[in-house]
């Protein structure tokens, strides 16, 4: 074997110290390689890791960086799990698709219910249960409880996961309808078919909008439109149901509770297995700072607006037809599903189009106008079966648009990681409108009439698009597309 000369050995020993300064340089320079992560240049890491070199650092100045290490890149880790439901949809697959379904059957089931509350208030007025102020506020603490609870239901969905809040959502709506079997008064319908039945609606619904938004991106309002479709359906399907069982001395009011009552104690649960979470549930702080967020009070108020008067047509088209138009009740129940059917293909026609086409702060905005139109306009003056079947269409396919539209602004605006939290606390604002608009509306009917009435939601509607058109416009400055 050749010796090693003293030149040779030279050279290795200055290897060797290399070697040295260089594993010194990785172990500090770590920070550098979290910065790069966090988008600091090429040039600036080089200056830093050159810095390094010069200089031996402390071992306590050593652990304080390791700290910061591991702080960045914790940091960057919850980032990254948080951004995956913003910007990593699958956006197809059956996962995705089934998501859809059951959302679909979450709103067929809660919503659909709430829009046929005009059934049950017929029955109930004639069975002398109440006046019609106080029946009508029976469906609207059951509005004021879907949007009432909404904040409570996104946190819990946040924490323990969509599966456990969407479950207790259902055992709410089925007992609160069961309880409802029984009751002989107005507060007892109040306490049940309001109250425990519209919480539970908020604790299914918004976990079935924030599973929505986990797994699709570039189409979520599609995806929302064709979920939130199910409540337009829904109410198509049920009003007639409910009018005819209804109807039968042998069901009555009692069993048809009862009855609705076992579909959704069944068919909620059943959809389960196919509600599956792409982000882990996770205990995040309350988003109360959003509340001091100029755009954020801006879209409060539209929604405020927008939902106070949301209930009061598909409330008061069958007595309008009966009172004003001297229809029959088969007559009025046909006009609620024409309303809701007008839903179904509302939901999801403006779904698309802001998606494609306008933006979801546009489609926000023409749908509160066009409501706000068609109910001063057509609704006011409607004296036929063929006026009224016009405004139910027009004003069912813009009016249910909101839901669609609302959850997906609210991600677009302030993070869809907190979508059901956020959503759920702008409903809850909405509590208020939702408590207090049909009731009213029922008051002002009693006293001034319907023309009163229209001009009342109407005119609310209207301020709604007012707020909208400001929220537009603290987007994009530009006409087209937001």
């Amino acid at each position: 074997m050749k010796a090693v000369d003293s030149t040779d050995q030279a050279k290795l020993a200055n290897a060797d110290d290399a070697n040295t300064d260089v594993l010194k340089i990785m172990h500090e320079s770590n920070a550098a390689g979290i910065l790069l992560q966090s988008g600091v240049s090429v040039h600036e890491s080089q200056e830093t890791a050159a810095a390094i070199q010069t200089r031996e650092p402390a071992a306590a100045e050593l652990g304080a960086m390791e700290e910061d290490v591991g702080a960045a890149e914790a940091k960057i880790a919850v980032e990254d799990v948080n951004n995956a439901a913003n910007t990593d949809g699958v956006d197809g697959g059956f996962d995705a698709w089934m998501v859809v379904v059951a959302s679909f059957v979450v709103h067929f089931l809660s919503l659909g219910n709430l829009y046929c509350f005009g059934e049950y208030a017929t029955r109930y007025e004639a069975e002398g249960v109440g006046s019609a102020a106080a029946v009508q506020s029976v469906g609207s603490l059951g509005t004021a409880g879907l949007v009432g609870f909404g904040f409570a239901a996104g946190l819990l969905a946040e924490r323990v996961g969509l599966r456990v809040a969407i479950l207790s959502g259902a055992a709410l709506m089925a007992g609160g309808l069961l309880l409802a079997s029984f009751a002989t008064r107005v507060w007892q319908l109040l306490l049940t078919q309001g109250l425990l039945f519209g919480a539970g609606c908020a604790f299914v619904y918004f976990p079935s909008l924030a599973s929505l938004a986990q797994w699709w991106s570039r189409r979520r309002g599609v995806a929302t439109g064709l979920a939130a479709s199910g409540a337009g359906l829904g109410g198509l399907v049920l009003a007639p149901v409910l009018n005819a069982l209804l109807s039968l001395p042998s069901v009555g009011t009692a069993w048809t509770l009862r009855a609705v009552a076992l579909l959704i104690a069944v068919a909620i649960p059943a959809t389960l297995p196919f509600v599956k979470q792409r982000v882990p549930s996770a205990k995040s702080a309350v988003p109360w700072s959003q509340l001091r967020n100029t755009r954020f009070l801006l879209l409060l108020g539209a929604v405020f607006f927008a939902t106070a008067p949301n209930f009061i047509p598909a409330f008061f088209l069958p007595s309008y037809a009966s009172d004003v138009v001297n229809l029959d009740s088969t007559d009025g129940a046909a006009l609620v599903s024409i309303f809701n059917a007008a839903s179904f293909f509302g939901r999801i026609a403006v779904g698309y189009a802001a998606d494609v086409f306008i933006g979801k702060a546009n489609a926000f905005l023409l749908c509160t106008l066009i409501t706000s139109l068609s109910i001063l306009i057509i609704w006011s003056l409607a004296h036929s079966f063929g006026a009224l079947i016009i405004f139910a269409a027009i004003c069912g396919f813009f009016s249910g648009a909101y839901f669609v539209v609302i959850p997906v602004i609210v991600g677009e605006m302030f993070g869809f990681e907190k979508v059901a939290s956020l959503t759920g606390l702008t409903l809850t604002f909405s509590a208020i409108g939702y408590l207090g608009g049909p009731p009213l509306a029922g008051a002002i009917r009693d006293s001034s009439g319907y023309i009163a009435v229209c001009i009342f939601a109407g005119t609310l509607t209207f301020i709604s698009a007012l707020f909208c058109l400001a929220v537009r416009l603290s987007i994009s400055k530009s006409l087209w597309k937001a």
